[in-house]
């Protein structure tokens, strides 16, 4: 069978590396087609699948869409899956499922229906094309129950449609450093994720720097990920201006997050958007590490409070810093306890592989 996978981009990014692992793990022939820009992923993923990068532009969305279904025709495509969720994306989909008839199109939500919502007469295209994407469809991937209530909740579709497949991860490649290193300071802390507002790297800084001088000098932040306009620059220069440069480090963009993530104790996720799902934490439960975050979107999904991680009600800079607080004393003064999330995060991980997220999405590519 001929999967075509459309996406806009090829970059380092969760929706790039969830399909690069499916390819990875797949028996169908999945083939793989960006809109705009290869990347770091995409030349992984060539590795296992066909790629192809069409450096199109939001201009010429009609060519976009007759260049795609040609692609999709020479490549006898069986199953089309739009993971973009945007105009171009929605468009090129609904052309090429239009002029091939026999071709299932599955719709794969990564994210919550209003997180990219836009305004205006783009919003109104966009919401336009999602409402005749999902009336074409043959099928819905929704990566979380919260993702499927909010377009439930938006967009009034029935629940006919949508399956709930859940992020999966490669768990065979993350593991950890730090097993016998329970209560010995510091405490390594590590945000990985895309960069900007939504994701709340503002509020992470807040909170560190509401810690007293004692327990500022327990904790090392990592924040690993990608910039989206000027927020990183503006995060780095508040960072500096606070006097914490000694405690937050910004990598950047990297490729070795199962390295970074070995050796961290405590992953903090500040999103204060509804999250979709954050593939980044099961990530980081794989490498055994206990996950904070607020009750947000499909985080209570992820996380099992105070089992392995910690859920966070007061959507605050004062309610990050408690939270923190909270996770440092455990890890310091109870390290049996601290030990134990470990294993129950490792263990949460493992419902997310690959694997199981593999046995669903298949399964609507011949319903």
């Amino acid at each position: 069978m001929n999967v075509i996978h459309l996406q806009n981009l090829g970059g380092i990014g969760g929706i790039a590396v969830l399909t690069r692992d499916i390819s990875m793990k797949s028996k169908e022939n999945n083939f793989f087609y960006f809109v705009f820009e290869g990347g770091d992923i995409a030349e992984q993923i060539k590795e296992y699948s066909p790629v192809f990068v069409a450096e199109g532009s939001h201009k010429r969305i009609f060519k976009e869409a007759k260049r795609f279904y040609a692609y999709c025709k020479s490549n006898n495509a069986d199953v089309i899956i739009e993971h973009t969720g945007t105009a171009i994306g929605l468009t090129c989909a609904l052309y090429a499922k239009r002029k091939l008839k026999n071709a299932r199109l599955i719709l794969y939500w990564h994210s919550n229906a209003s997180f990219f919502d836009k305004k205006g007469v783009k919003g109104n295209i966009e919401v336009f094309l999602k409402r005749l994407a999902y009336k074409k469809c043959d099928g819905v991937a929704a990566i979380s129950n919260s993702v499927k209530s909010s377009y439930l909740k938006v967009y009034g579709y029935k629940k006919d449609k949508i399956s709930v497949v859940y992020n999966g991860i490669n768990t065979s490649k993350f593991f950890s450093s730090r097993l016998d290193y329970c209560g010995k300071l510091p405490l390594n802390i590590i945000y990985v994720g895309r960069v900007f507002k939504p994701k709340g790297i503002h509020l992470l800084i807040g909170a560190v720097n509401l810690l007293d001088g004692e327990t500022k000098q327990k904790i090392r932040v990592k924040i690993v990920g990608q910039d989206r306009g000027d927020y990183t620059e503006r995060m780095i220069k508040k960072t500096a201006e606070l006097g914490l440069d000694g405690i937050i480090e910004f990598t950047g963009a990297r490729l070795d997050v199962p390295e970074l993530l070995a050796g961290a104790d405590l992953f903090v996720h500040p999103a204060i958007c509804e999250e979709g799902f954050g593939i980044t934490l099961a990530e980081a439960m794989a490498s055994y590490v206990p996950c904070l975050a607020f009750r947000l979107g499909a985080i209570p999904e992820v996380i099992d409070e105070n089992k392995n991680g910690f859920i966070v009600d007061d959507i605050s800079i004062e309610g990050l810093k408690e939270a923190i607080i909270n996770a440092l004393d455990i890890y310091e003064n109870s390290p049996a306890l601290y030990l134990e999330m470990r294993n129950c995060a490792r263990k949460k991980a493992e419902t997310f592989s690959i694997e199981n997220t593999l046995t669903t999405l298949e399964s609507l590519y011949k319903e």
